[in-house]
């Protein structure tokens, strides 16, 4: 999940929901965070992203 603040002191989140297809985008949702996966990482490319987003949705299935 990447974080970052908008000039109005929003918090926005980037966030991957597992098993959902819809388009959200421009929406406004509310989110429980349940535990913490990692922190931030710089992929050197989208396969390497894609990995590693496998393995955190393994994780986070299981409960951690």
């Amino acid at each position: 999940m990447s974080v970052f603040e908008h000039e109005s002191s929003e918090v926005v989140t980037e966030t991957y929901i597992i098993g959902f297809s819809g388009d959200l985008y421009g929406k406004t949702v509310r989110i429980s965070l349940r535990f913490y996966l990692r922190d931030e990482v710089k992929f050197e490319g989208l396969s390497l992203l894609g990995e590693q987003l496998a393995k955190d949705v393994i994780r986070s299935e299981q409960g951690y």
